[in-house]
This record gives C-alpha cells, structure tokens and sequence, in this order.
C-alpha cells in the first residue's frame, strides 16, 4: 500500500478553505478569528487511529477500503 504524504505546513489557500467550513460551525467573526490563530499556530500530527477514537463515532464495520490495519 501507498503511503500518504502530508505537507509539513498548511499552504495560503487552504486557510480559506478552512474558514468557509468554520462557518458552519461559528459566527463569521469568531471563524475569521479562529482562522488567524491558525495561520500563526504551529502544526501538529497524529496518529490516524487517535483521531478515529478521538471523533467517538461508532466504527462503520469492515470494508475492503478500511480493512487493513492503522499504523501509528
């Protein structure tokens, strides 16, 4: 299997990206204000299996697409 390949540093265009989603979920002032901590704040990983507990959704089962293994 592939391994995927993040980038090390979020690129200009996904912050609005980011703040069209964060709208969603906030006021456009506290979006646009959480945008800016971003551009500032230092990236962080991890582990695909930690975010997956992390979420708390309830596994979807098998599929032949998630069936392998999660690295950390």
């Amino acid at each position: 299997m592939a391994s995927e390949h993040w980038k090390n540093e979020p690129e200009d265009h996904d912050f609005p990206a980011a703040q069209h989603y964060l709208h969603l979920l906030f006021t456009p002032n506290q979006a646009g204000k959480i945008v800016e901590q971003l551009r500032v704040a230092s990236t962080v990983t991890y582990a695909a299996k930690d975010l997956l507990r992390a979420s708390e959704l309830e596994p979807t089962g098998s599929t032949k697409i998630i069936s392998y293994p999660l690295e950390s």
